[in-house]
């Protein structure tokens, strides 16, 4: 589970007459500047969210939030990046028409930082990181890896590997040879594949489209656990997430509908992965209960992926024909703890079992 620490502000819509903006026939979409609404464009959907190291007066890392927009102005459509600070999710500045070419679609972090690119054709490349223009002989083409597709690229070049999902992982990431494009494995997920965050040297977050997060050592294949992504809000339009590799945050930015006057009330929220349990399981005997016998029964505190949650402290209260004799202060490594009861005489038993967190 997560527990929130950051909330970013929204970014900022452009007002007619805006440089920014301006350029043309004023006459697509008249909704945006319908009274009450004052402002020239919204957000039609996004493109890319990440983080990047990037120098602020208030820390070492920028979030960039990229989407497509609506507006008065001719040609109907752009695209804007806008930057906030890493540590506060203050507002930066915005950048207007980078794009690169209408054919390129989300851009994903490498291990080094270094930024890649999902071409409509299929292939990925990297992109210098201020024009998002192509950087010359870096685009892969899906034929190397024995594909035809390929998509949610994580190249760590410091170990000669790729991490992605090409049209031949369905249900599985797979890991291969950036350099010849043979494949060393595929790490099968508890769904499929929506998006792969770098953590460090080894590890990356894979998020599946059921919204689970699976923490994965690409370089063993092991999967070393799963969490809920966090819960979007209801009403939401869309969202997107992403890993803050420097901070080790989970970001959630939220597409929501906009303001009366049209302003944007969208935002991102930063979370810390945090153990909080959210419900214990039946007690389970582990002795047939037996009038004058001392009853060991295992009890598991868990979250809401269903992994177990250490540490919790139980309240016991038992009723009936036995009474509560012992527990452990906690909860063990796996979420698991047993209790004692003692049957006093035949007859039945409740065992009412109280989690504190």
């Amino acid at each position: 589970m997560f527990e929130q620490n950051l909330l970013s502000a929204s970014p900022p819509y452009a007002l007619p007459g805006d440089p920014d903006i301006t350029a043309g026939d004023p006459s697509y979409y008249p909704e945006l500047v319908t009274p009450p609404r004052i402002y020239a464009e919204e957000i039609a959907g996004i493109l890319s969210f990440f983080v990047s190291r990037e120098r602020t007066q208030w820390s070492d890392y920028v979030v960039h939030f990229m989407a497509t927009t609506h507006q008065i102005y001719y040609p109907s459509y752009n695209y804007i990046d806008w930057r906030f600070d890493g540590l506060t999710g203050a507002y930066l500045d915005r950048r207007v028409g980078l794009i690169g070419s209408l054919y390129d679609y989300q851009i994903y972090p490498a291990r080094d930082g270094a930024l890649w690119r999902v071409s409509i054709l299929g292939s990925i490349f990297e992109v210098d990181p201020v024009s998002l223009e192509e950087i010359p002989a870096t685009r892969q083409d899906p034929a190397k890896y024995g594909a035809t597709i390929l998509d949610l690229p994580l190249v760590d070049r410091a170990q000669n590997l790729i991490v992605m999902a090409s049209n031949n992982e369905v249900n599985d990431i797979g890991v291969y040879n950036f350099t010849t494009g043979a494949l060393i494995r595929r790490i099968p997920l508890s769904g499929a594949p929506a998006d792969i965050f770098a953590e460090d040297e080894r590890r990356c977050y894979v998020l599946t489209e059921d919204q689970l997060l699976n923490l994965v050592d690409y370089t063993t294949g092991e999967i070393l656990s799963t969490l809920k992504a966090p819960a979007v809000e209801a009403g939401a339009l869309d969202s997107k997430l992403t890993w803050d590799r420097f901070l080790r945050r989970i970001l959630l930015f939220t597409l929501r509908p906009s303001a009366t006057d049209g302003a944007c009330v969208s935002s991102f929220a930063g979370f810390y992965p945090a153990p909080i349990a959210i419900g214990i399981t039946k007690a389970i005997p582990l002795l047939p209960p037996r009038a004058g016998r001392i009853v060991p029964c295992l009890v598991r505190s868990y979250g809401d992926a269903g992994e177990g949650i250490p540490g919790v402290k139980l309240a016991a209260a038992v009723s009936g024909a036995a009474s509560f004799t012992g527990a452990p202060p906690a909860t063990d490594t796996d979420g698991e703890a047993i209790v004692s009861i003692a049957c006093a005489a035949t007859g039945t038993t409740t065992i009412d079992l109280t989690a504190i967190v």
